[in-house]
């Protein structure tokens, strides 16, 4: 079961590197199809990382049986909110986001900080496939997962363009 591990200083230029360097792992694995949902996902996190906790950050990346694991840990104890944003914001929707197209994900405590993981598996999310979002996550009045109520789903359907 291949793993890798690397860490990046809290820069922008960070996440694209992530990005890079996942992708190219996904390739070297065998596991292109893969590579949207979990680059999405990397982005996020990688993204809240560089943002919230202004600190390195260690990302690792493991296959084993069918499941990618993706975790970003940083160095801040801050855990991770899903705030209320106005319809129009350009920002505060990264993990609704990971939420909709990963299998699962979840945050937990380290002793020196926290870290944050998703999973992905092939056919779950994979590009082409069609993935429910719930638009209700959007509205305000909710601050968290476990308030988020059914609501109204917008049906996307990606396709690869190559």
């Amino acid at each position: 079961m291949p793993s890798a591990d690397f860490r990046l200083p809290p820069n922008p230029q960070s996440v694209g590197e992530s990005r890079r360097r996942l992708r190219a792992l996904l390739h070297d694995w065998d596991l292109d199809e893969l590579e949207f949902a979990a680059t999405q996902g990397l982005t996020e996190l990688a993204t809240n990382a560089v943002i919230h906790a202004r600190t390195d950050f260690e990302v690792h990346v493991n296959w084993k049986g069918e499941v990618l694991t993706v975790c970003v840990r940083d160095f801040s104890p801050k855990l991770p909110i899903q705030r209320d944003y106005a319809a129009e914001a350009t920002t505060g929707r990264g993990l609704r986001v990971v939420q909709s197209i990963c299998r699962s994900w979840g945050v937990e405590r380290t002793d020196e900080g926290k870290q944050v993981w998703f999973e992905v598996a092939p056919g779950a999310g994979a590009q082409s496939e069609e993935w429910t979002v719930d638009l209700a996550a959007f509205d305000e009045g909710e601050s968290d997962v476990a308030d988020a109520r059914p609501g109204p789903s917008l049906c996307l359907r990606l396709l690869d363009a190559a």
